[in-house]
């Protein structure tokens, strides 16, 4: 009886460490998954709004055309 009651004691034991095991992998490899995507910048409100750059006003006055050798402008 005695051997019997070790062995089932035996038994419970090893499946609750399996199942710690197993827990543990899973926990793991969500905090890898967690830490790659928090580090790739794709969590939410982490990246910084981009401020828009101001166009240049439209009234400028356009570059003078390049001058080559031989124009008779230049």
């Amino acid at each position: 009886m005695a051997a019997t009651d070790r062995g089932t004691d035996v038994d419970s034991v090893l499946g609750f460490g399996i199942m710690c095991v197993f827990f543990a992998v899973i926990a793991g490899l969500v905090a890898l998954v967690v830490s790659t995507v928090a580090t790739s910048g794709g969590g939410a409100g982490q990246q910084p709004v981009p401020v828009p750059v101001p166009a240049p006003p439209t009234s400028a006055k356009p570059p003078p055309p390049p001058c080559y050798p031989f124009q008779p402008a230049c």
